[in-house]
């Protein structure tokens, strides 16, 4: 986000972990069940009320003489033991009784302190669902945004993410490297949150002070200019976002005819090709069906011989294939999960079955549902694109793994897959059987020329087969159908393009805030066309443009993960904090001459080795004027300041941006919380 009429100013405060705390006296449950001190006559389908219970809530399940029942829905707050009272609908006579054992709600966890812990913090252990934050913090309890999956005991650990520190008393004197406070305007004490002007200073990394501390040396904090909550106009959250390449498939749902030549047309664009070759990349390829049978003329090809071609022809060019990567894929089996063994996690999920009749390892997995990207904070929905069965155990479960997100994906536990074999053609040159297959789209190069470290991506745990019978395997050199006209298009076959995402960079002993970097992904585009140049000939395949010569990238048919440039780049914040920096007169010398490079190791902010330039940083920003009351002119009547928080993605900036709301917000003023 960019603001061309403020003045900007970073920081970069520094990130703790909490450390994992254990449930004090008390655990927490899902909330269903509980124990009465007395449960005479209570039976399932009686209404159960009272503090803590949902309206509507009935028995679901209950034992007579085990004072144990289960409710129908989880209790929303703390029952006490021998305290809460619960009435439960017993007929004629209602039962008011009382829990025998104290039970917190769900999505509650107590501790013996919870000093440390702030709102909007990642919480990860034992029963906690994937994605889970806190929302409410109090002394001994922490409120989570999901319910826990299982009882906790109250010796479990919890573990919660990164957090801005703050300081809670003292002056800026008294701030250590990174740290953030909010100060009175002179700075000699932290200002709780008040109506009253306010600024914000960050401890300084430097830890010797080359100048003096009586003139202001590099230790002193980097402050913010005095900040009135009245003329506060916007406070923004960005969260990073993960660099997600292309992927779009070309189905076909026929058999061909024979003796016709099919050309598929695919277009690269993007900064990267243009560099590459000064023009964007295209290449039309084309695949012949064969002769005509003479005992059959009607006899239709297979059309995943054409795709296979297609899939050859990208992978062979020694140019075309450095960015773009050809699969192609044949429908083997559905099957829906009945529960979700092993939690989602960025790299995996382990789905609970009742059959694997048809699952193979090296299967590519796509749910039956389409997949909705990462948004902002939110996780993406459903099985991630080029996601591969990588184990299984014989109708128990199945193992699939994708390439890593920046966030666990939502998966639902009764998801349904479609699994479909990963199909080779044995052509020379091609990869033959016994050759290890690995996840498109998740290989790395470093280095240049002889130096290059390349790795070819995750392994999907299988090697090609020659066929399908006897093999634990789901990639197999294809053997093609005599006669198409008998298949079974139940989810065609296609072939699948995967984009590189290229990244240039260079090394950090020679880097100078001049030098290239390129974060704009790859778009690949499709279009078909028969021998004699129509498009509208072709019928039985689907492109990005649908072969009208406009492309629709909201075809879910064709477009199967759209190219995100990537945001909060570790290059861009490098880059943005020594601009601040020269603005405050912080030398970086950027010359390549060896001399410049060694007064940089001398004179450059050390913060700025706390960057990871292959990291991602979430932002904060706040923008506020300063007005200018005397200004005979009249030319400008205030002053506008940008001032840019970076923090690595998922720190929890609760107490930075709750201060500045709330300061606001006491002021009079209504700014709210923006996030992107």
């Amino acid at each position: 986000m960019y603001f061309p009429h403020a003045f900007r100013k970073s920081f970069l405060p520094s990130s703790v972990a909490v450390a994992s705390l254990s449930t004090a006296t008390l655990g927490t449950t899902t909330g269903t069940v509980i124990t009465l001190t007395d449960d005479t006559g209570v039976l399932a389908g009686q209404s159960v009320s009272g503090i803590g219970i949902q309206p509507g809530t009935t028995v679901v399940a209950a034992v007579p003489g085990t004072n144990t029942i289960t409710l129908s829905l989880p209790i929303t707050a703390k029952l006490v033991s021998g305290v809460t009272v619960i009435t439960i609908g017993v007929p004629t006579t209602p039962l008011a009784t009382t829990p025998s054992a104290s039970f917190n709600a769900p999505n509650v966890l107590e501790f013996t302190a919870t000093t440390g812990v702030s709102v909007g913090q990642t919480v990860t252990g034992t029963s906690i669902p994937a994605n889970t934050t806190v929302t409410a913090v109090t002394s001994t309890l922490v409120t989570l945004s999901n319910s826990v999956t299982a009882t906790i005991a109250t010796t479990a650990p919890i573990t919660f993410g990164l957090s801005v520190p703050t300081l809670s008393s003292g002056s800026t004197a008294s701030l250590t490297a990174g740290q953030i406070g909010f100060f009175n305007p002179n700075g000699t004490a932290v200002q709780s949150v008040s109506a009253q002007p306010f600024i914000i200073a960050q401890g300084s990394y430097f830890n010797s002070d080359k100048i003096s501390p009586a003139l202001g040396g590099y230790k002193e904090s980097v402050k913010t200019k005095t900040i009135n909550p009245k003329y506060v106009s916007r406070v923004i959250k960005i969260a990073a976002k993960q660099a997600l390449q292309n992927v779009v498939q070309v189905p076909v749902t026929c058999g061909l005819a024979c003796d016709s030549t099919y050309r598929l047309r695919v277009d690269v664009k993007g900064s990267p090709a243009l560099r590459f070759l000064s023009h964007n990349m295209y290449r039309t390829l084309d695949s012949y069906t064969g002769c005509c049978s003479t005992v059959d003329p009607t006899l239709q090809k297979d059309p995943v011989v054409t795709l296979l071609n297609w899939a050859d022809q990208i992978n062979l060019s020694p140019i075309f294939n450095t960015m773009v990567q050809a699969r192609v894929y044949k429908y083997s089996v559905n099957i829906s999960a009945s529960s979700i063994l092993t939690a989602a996690t960025t790299t995996s999920v382990k789905l609970a079955v009742s059959s694997t009749t048809g699952v193979a390892i090296g299967q590519k997995a796509v749910g039956s549902v389409a997949w909705v990207p990462i948004s902002g904070t939110t996780a993406g929905q459903g099985i991630p694109p080029n996601a591969f069965v990588t184990a299984f155990t014989t109708n128990t479960d199945i193992t699939i793994t994708y390439p890593a997100q920046q966030i666990a994906p939502t998966i639902s536990s009764t998801v349904s897959v479609n699994y479909y074999n990963d199909l080779y053609s044995g052509a020379i040159d091609t990869p033959q059987v016994g050759a290890a297959t690995v996840i498109p789209g998740t290989g790395t190069q470093v280095g240049v020329g002889g130096s290059a470290v390349v790795s070819a991506g995750i392994a999907t745990n299988a090697t090609i087969a020659a066929n399908l019978s006897g093999t634990t395997n789901g990639a197999i050199i294809y053997q093609a159908a005599t006669d198409a006209a008998s298949f079974s298009y139940t989810q065609p076959p296609h072939i699948e393009l995967s984009a590189a995402y290229i990244e240039t960079k260079f090394g950090i002993c020679t880097f100078t805030p001049t030098d290239k970097y390129d974060l704009e992904p790859l778009l690949i585009y499709t279009s078909l066309t028969d021998e004699s140049g129509d498009p509208c000939a072709v019928n039985c395949f689907t492109t990005s443009n649908s072969n009208t010569g406009v492309n629709t990238t909201a075809n879910t048919a064709t477009i199967i993960q759209p190219a995100v440039q990537t945001s909060g780049s570790g290059e861009t914040v490098l880059r943005d904090m020594i601009l601040s920096d020269r603005y405050l007169q912080l030398a970086y010398p950027d010359s390549a001459r060896v001399e410049s490079l060694r007064m940089r190791e001398i004179e450059q902010n050390p913060a700025l080795a706390n960057i990871s330039r292959t990291s991602l940083y979430d932002q904060v920003m706040v923008l506020h004027s300063v007005p200018r009351f005397n200004n005979p002119s009249g030319t400008f009547d205030n002053d506008q300041y940008l001032l840019v928080f970076n923090v690595p993605t998922g720190t929890s900036t609760a107490s930075l941006t709750n201060y500045v709301v709330g300061a606001c917000t006491a002021a009079g003023n209504t700014v709210t919380l923006e996030t992107y």
